[in-house]
């Protein structure tokens, strides 16, 4: 039998930080743990199958993103999920062990279920597609026009083995009402993209999870209305922005909203009764409006390995790259420009998202932390922790932002084998330097370890293989 001894300075369980704390583990499980043990190596007790850290927590739940990575050129052969892979990889990297997969081919999560398996064991948590009406955004959608199909497709993502039903953002009242009732009636949650959407949708009960935050706006106070209707007149070239300038238009209804107003207080107490999740996804939303943001991320050159195309961002941090990138985007993936005065508008808007987000915190919803990773410039493991100090300059603490990344997350994925350390849970553990209730930075360090089933995972090994495939990919510049 394979058993390690852990002493923890401190140990974040999912819930709350114990002091002193020894783990035993046991064949890839914790079979105790002892608050207020003494230290081994102090006393000189300690043998070759003790390990020490300051700081010790469950790795991290990913509440919110896509697992594929995107070639930037046609490919005829070799393994079309490669790029998916890596992305497992930096997840790992990044000390997350489960991902809620927000929207892929149940083909490719068959094969990226059997490669973790055999590589490196990362849970995810899938749907499959995304259920939704025109216009479809995601090639990983599937078409629901009416009540019947919605009801018809619930049934056969059942059988296909869905985990959970995801809405898309364009569903309407009586289709999802028909996918709930459905879910329901196969055991599945609901999980839904707010877009603009009435209280009334989104108090629906078996509804699992709302995301994003951005998108509740009408529940905040927002008088009904389109966002697409707020953009058109921002478009330019002939080109279809639609997906980027409506973040741009979601944010800014934020700005006539009091986010302490008592309009949204029936919806939070039904949320809070029944334990609906919201995702927040901040960094995602910030990513697709801010570009001087996407350019400047400081893991861009880990992206490259996901998203080649992130090697032109790279190409943008100069003037003259900047010049041509923007013309090349205005093209391909169109940002907006500010003036001044919008820019101020954008800054009031998410100051009043941000103060929504702390009352929801406050009155007990449960807040789930996703990246929406792969956004631009959001980096699969490293966007989770930059959405978690989001979530502490908006002034909820950094213990509730690891709670929404560990025992929130867990309990809206409706599992009791992740988000916590308890006897009797596999020892899957992130062994930090530094304590991150004090500096949640300390999340993103090149040196902290990571524990998987109770064996340490070379972190090294992984960097060099996702930089391969960084290198490779600037190399085609």
């Amino acid at each position: 039998m394979n058993a390690t001894t852990l002493y923890c300075d401190q140990l974040f369980d999912g819930e709350r930080v114990h002091a002193r704390v020894r783990v035993h583990i046991r064949d890839g499980r914790i079979c105790s743990m002892e608050p207020g043990a003494p230290d081994p190596l102090a006393n000189g007790d300690a043998d070759g199958g003790t390990l020490r850290c300051h700081f010790a927590m469950p790795t991290l739940i990913d509440a919110s993103a896509r697992v594929l990575g995107i070639f930037d050129m046609p490919r005829l052969d070799g393994n079309p999920y490669e790029l998916h892979e890596v992305f497992l990889c930096l997840m790992i990297y990044g000390g997350i062990g489960c991902v809620r997969d927000a929207g892929n081919s149940f083909e490719a999560l068959s094969h990226l279920r059997a490669w973790a398996d055999e590589h490196l064991p990362i849970i995810l948590v899938s749907g499959g597609p995304v259920l939704d009406q025109p216009p479809l955004t995601s090639l990983w959608a599937r078409r629901v026009d009416s009540p019947a199909e919605a009801t018809r497709e619930v049934a056969r993502l059942a059988c296909e083995g869905a985990a959970l039903i995801q809405c898309g953002g364009n569903v309407t009242a009586p289709v999802l009402v028909a996918i709930i009732q459905s879910a329901a009636a196969h055991g599945l949650p609901v999980y839904v993209t707010a877009r603009d959407a009435s209280a009334d949708m989104l108090i629906q009960p078996g509804i699992a999870c709302v995301e994003p935050l951005a998108g509740l706006s009408q529940i905040a106070g927002a008088s009904p209305g389109s966002v697409g209707d707020t953009v058109t007149t921002r478009m330019t070239n002939g080109a279809s922005p639609r997906a980027v300038f409506e973040h741009e238009a979601q944010l800014h209804r934020w700005l006539s909203i009091d986010p302490h107003s008592a309009h949204a207080d029936e919806v939070i107490a039904q949320w809070v009764a029944r334990r609906t999740a919201v995702c927040p996804l901040l960094l995602a939303l910030r990513r697709r409006i801010f570009l001087d943001e996407v350019i400047n991320d400081p893991y861009l050159d880990f992206m490259i390995a996901v998203v080649p195309i992130h090697r032109h961002f790279r190409g943008m941090r100069n003037s003259f790259g900047y010049t041509i990138g923007r013309k090349h985007l205005q093209q391909h993936l169109p940002y907006p420009t500010f003036d001044k005065k919008r820019q101020r508008e954008l800054d009031e808007a998410w100051a009043r998202l941000m103060a929504f987000l702390v009352r929801l915190n406050a009155a007990g919803v449960r807040l789930v932390a996703g990246s929406g990773a792969p956004t631009p410039s959001v980096c699969p493991g490293f966007g989770l922790h930059q959405e978690l100090r989001l979530w502490t300059q908006a002034g909820i603490s950094a213990l509730d932002a690891l709670k929404g990344a560990t025992s929130n997350a867990a309990d809206m994925l409706g599992r009791d084998d992740i988000g916590r350390l308890r006897v009797g849970a596999q020892a899957n553990l992130l062994l930090l330097d530094a304590d991150p209730t004090a500096d949640l930075c300390c999340l993103s360090g090149s040196d902290h370890r990571l524990m998987v089933r109770g064996e340490l995972i070379d972190r090294m090994q992984l960097k060099t293989t996702i930089m391969r495939y960084s290198k490779q990919h600037l190399a085609l510049a």
